[in-house]
């Protein structure tokens, strides 16, 4: 009898102890701002793109961003996918120079035609034409429209910070490696003071 009653304790406990360990928190754990759905290289992150997580602490990636606050509203520096991890090197947080990846320059490239910019999102690839042939390939298209009016011919080095104006003409802001930056700048301008240039968009 004795030892039935203290199998029945022991069953007991064990199952107030399973039940505390489902209703408490685990211990050592930290919150972490995810993906809610595939976000594209420059897109603003709102409330609905993004949700809280929560990491063992051991295993949360370093860098890691806890809190909403601290991102929404930010451009999306890389591509994220469903349930990424953001951490403070894939958003934009001040000025789109120190996100991009090393050796590349943002370069303002103004468009005269609104339908080619209208066409174009972040993240997109494209090839530039000019006068004389291709210009550029396969540069990312980083901003475009109204995100992207800026100073033209304007070239940013990756530890720089980029300026924009509202009033600057409308184009779109490509990440580029410093030749190819360097031959858009040199590209003669059209009757409206543009550098001739034609986007190709190429598909994803």
């Amino acid at each position: 009898m004795a030892r039935r009653l203290l199998a029945c304790a022991c069953a007991l406990v064990a199952v107030f102890t399973l039940l505390g360990m489902v209703r408490e928190p685990a211990k050592g754990s930290v919150p972490v701002i995810v993906a809610a759905h595939t976000i594209t290289v420059g897109e603003r992150l709102t409330p609905g793109s993004v949700r809280l997580a929560t990491y063992p602490a051991d295993l949360a990636p370093a860098g890691a961003v806890g809190s909403l606050d601290e991102v929404v509203g930010q451009a999306a520096a890389a591509p994220l996918g469903v349930g990424e991890p953001l951490t403070r090197d894939r958003f934009v947080a001040s000025g789109l120079g120190g996100a991009l990846p090393s050796g590349l320059v943002a370069v303002h490239v103004p468009l005269s035609d609104p339908g080619a910019i209208a066409m174009l999102r972040p993240g997109d690839r494209l090839d530039l034409v000019g006068p004389g042939g291709v210009v550029a390939r396969e540069v990312l298209v980083v901003r475009a429209g109204d995100e992207a009016s800026a100073s033209p011919g304007g070239l940013v080095p990756a530890a720089g910070s980029l300026g924009m104006g509202p009033d600057g003409p409308p184009g779109i802001i490509i990440a580029a490696g410093q030749a190819a930056a360097e031959a858009i700048a040199g590209v003669p301008p059209d009757a409206l003071g543009r550098p001739a240039l034609t986007p190709l968009l190429r598909s994803r």
